[in-house]
């Protein structure tokens, strides 16, 4: 809303809003990292939980996340005074036209998703009753006002100049 409006509109610039406003929320983010970390945690405990298919799916959904998170990079980035360069730069000297870097939100998203399930997962196989009820409810209100907030829309008028006017 109103708290967020003036930092997301400053920084769309000339891009797509669509690319630009996709935004999975910090609460997302941290259902998302603790999905993962609470399957790590299980994989040093119990090393057969390999074999189950929600462990490879959040597993690969991290490997994913990072993938994505490192290919939407912006070309080069200095880490230690040193210059590394990043997937981006490599594809843009291929073929410079390629300027979508935006959209590998979509995959890190889906990764996010993925991951934020094994952490609801958890939460569901943990608590029962009210107790459940109450904390999937307060994880929703959570997840509907991190995500409330959202960019101004930017219109064109689609109404003709008084010379094309003049003109007709």
């Amino acid at each position: 809303g109103d708290l967020t409006r003036p930092y997301l509109a400053a920084r769309l610039g000339i891009a797509n809003f669509q690319d630009t406003a996709l935004y999975p929320g910090y609460t997302v983010i941290v259902l998302a990292v603790g999905g993962f970390l609470a399957v790590v945690r299980g994989l040093r405990a119990n090393r057969e939980a390999l074999a189950d298919k929600r462990v490879i799916a959040v597993l690969s959904a991290g490997v994913l996340a990072l993938v994505a998170f490192i290919s939407s990079g912006p070309p080069t980035v200095s880490f230690l005074g040193v210059t590394v360069a990043l997937p981006s730069d490599v594809v843009y000297h291929i073929t410079p036209s390629w300027q979508t870097f935006a959209r590998f939100v979509i995959l890190l998203e889906l990764s996010l998703v993925i991951m934020m399930a094994g952490a609801l997962a958890k939460v569901r196989r943990t608590l029962t009753g009210l107790r459940l009820w109450v904390s999937f409810a307060l994880i929703g209100l959570l997840v509907a006002i991190d995500l409330w907030a959202s960019p101004e829309r930017r219109t064109v008028s689609t109404a003709p100049k008084p010379a094309d006017a003049w003109l007709r």
